[in-house]
């Protein structure tokens, strides 16, 4: 799996839903309805990735491409 199945993975487990809702422009609180898991998902990430998303950066988090970009950004496999 590359970098943005492995994101779109993580939050598809995260709130049990399918793949194929977990699109780069689905807004995370809005479109999956998961504004109370998203720390979860931050944890996920960084455990899957091996890095540490600062608290400040979290919030400009919004949708899976957000997601993505920033584990890309962050991974030495990006």
């Amino acid at each position: 799996m590359n970098i943005e199945e492995r994101v779109r993975h993580i939050i598809a487990e995260q709130l049990d839903m399918p793949m194929e809702r977990v699109v780069a422009e689905a807004k995370i609180e809005d479109d999956l309805e998961a504004d109370e898991l998203q720390l979860e998902i931050i944890m996920e990430m960084e455990d899957e990735f091996g890095f540490k998303i600062p608290d400040c950066e979290s919030e400009s988090l919004q949708t899976v491409g957000d997601f993505v970009e920033r584990v890309k950004r962050m991974s030495p496999e990006g």
